[in-house]
C-alpha cells in the first residue's frame, strides 16, 4: 500500500513516501542511494529493465536545492523522507 504525505515544517516542505516491502532488509538500506545498487534479487535478474541509478539521482537532485533525503525500513515498510 503506498502512501504519501506533505508537510511545511519551520519554512521547509516534508516529503514522505512509504510503500510495503517484503523482501528487504534492513543492513541493505544503507546502499539505496549507490549508484546502480538493486536491492531486490528479482532485479537482478536480465529480463527486468533499469539500471539502479534512480534513487543516487533522486539523492543528487534533493542536494542541488540543499535538502535532505533518508530512507527508513520497519515491519515490512520502506519510507523515503525528502527535506527541502
Amino acid at each position: 500500500m503506498l502512501q504519501r504525505k506533505h508537510y511545511l515544517l519551520r519554512k521547509r516542505t516534508c516529503i514522505t513516501i512509504s510503500n510495503d516491502y517484503k523482501d528487504g532488509q534492513a543492513a541493505n538500506i544503507k546502499r539505496f542511494f549507490d549508484r546502480f545498487y538493486r536491492a531486490e534479487i528479482s532485479h537482478n535478474n536480465q529480463t527486468i529493465s533499469g539500471h539502479g541509478t534512480g534513487l543516487s539521482m533522486a539523492q543528487h537532485l534533493v542536494s542541488l536545492f540543499r535538502g535532505k533525503i533518508f530512507v527508513t525500513y520497519k515491519k515490512q515498510v520502506i519510507t523515503f523522507t525528502v527535506w527541502l
